[in-house]
């Protein structure tokens, strides 16, 4: 059956925390991005899903949504064919409890479940250090346990409130639902991904791992090779008729592979990976466009 497209954008909020997601990128370009859709019957394009901030607000059905962490990609399938199963599971891990013990005790698990792994893995996401996501060459979650001053903030409460202050309820799962309704969802790498678009309007988003920063999300991280790799993957999808939005970081590799095809703005972005919040500190990061006016409220300041 055919899902409708809607003429405002769903507006779903992400359920995990994630190193580099587009929360704050959203108020920015979600309208605009929306409105490209509508207006050209477009096709959305994400190859790195991560948290899902764009996808999740835009809510449009027409999507090819991707990423190589095979638990990301299991997660958001489930949570758009099965939410309230799903937080139902989570809870039973909830109720485990929230302190460290509890925390690697349910790291260490390996349940065979599909439903089992997602809800476990936004457990894990919601407890471990800063939300990273950071597996080791054998496919092994391994971050630690929130830092202290996190830690304490968590235990001190009853368990009732630390569960929902921390955990989606079963609402949240929804609404992300609504916004993945028709969407693929694909286990993939960019570059097979970007294979998908062609033959009719397509916008692509993209938010991969940025260049000289955090880029252990898979065992096998994230090379200079793969940034040209994708680079030129985008430029033959833009070849092919896509217009593409981009972030990364501003780094003179990046600038010397886009900027002779994309306008490039420069724009700060907080980085939320230091331990100690205090030295989170803005990082000079650029947004570029194949479609000028997307970036209209973009400013160099």
């Amino acid at each position: 059956m055919k899902v409708e497209e809607t003429s405002e954008p769903v507006g779903a909020r992400p359920l995990l925390k994630w190193v580099g997601g587009k929360g704050w990128a959203v108020p920015l370009l979600g309208d605009a991005i929306h409105n490209y859709l509508v207006e050209h019957q477009a096709q959305y394009v994400e190859p790195f899903l991560g948290g899902a901030a764009m996808a999740g607000y835009i809510g449009w059905h027409d999507s090819i949504l991707a990423d190589a962490i095979p638990e990301l990609v299991s997660l958001y399938t489930i949570v758009r064919d099965k939410p309230a199963e799903l937080a139902w599971v989570l809870s039973g891990y909830a109720v485990r409890g929230v302190d460290k013990e509890a925390y690697l005790g349910i790291r260490d698990l390996r349940p065979d479940c599909e439903i089992q792994k997602a809800a476990r893995m936004v457990y894990l996401n919601r407890l471990s250090f800063n939300g990273l996501w950071r597996v080791n060459k054998k496919g092994k979650f391994n971050v630690p346990y929130g830092d202290a001053g996190y830690r304490a903030s968590v235990v001190n409460r009853r368990s009732r409130d630390a569960i929902t202050s921390l955990f989606p309820h079963k609402g949240k799962f929804e609404h992300l639902s609504d916004a993945l309704q028709g969407a693929s969802i694909l286990h993939s790498d960019f570059e097979n991904t970007l294979s998908y678009v062609q033959d009719k309007p397509a916008l692509i988003y993209v938010d991969p791992p940025y260049h000289e920063t955090y880029d252990s999300y898979t065992a096998a991280g994230f090379t200079e090779e793969d940034q040209e790799r994708l680079a030129e993957s985008l430029w033959y999808a833009h070849d092919r008729g896509a217009d593409i939005i981009f972030h990364n970081a501003n780094t003179p590799l990046i600038q010397y592979l886009y900027s002779d095809w994309m306008e490039v703005i420069p724009v700060d972005e907080k980085r939320p990976v230091a331990a100690d919040p205090s030295s989170r500190e803005r990082a000079p990061c650029v947004i570029a466009t194949t479609k000028s006016e997307l970036l209209k409220k973009i400013t160099t300041t």
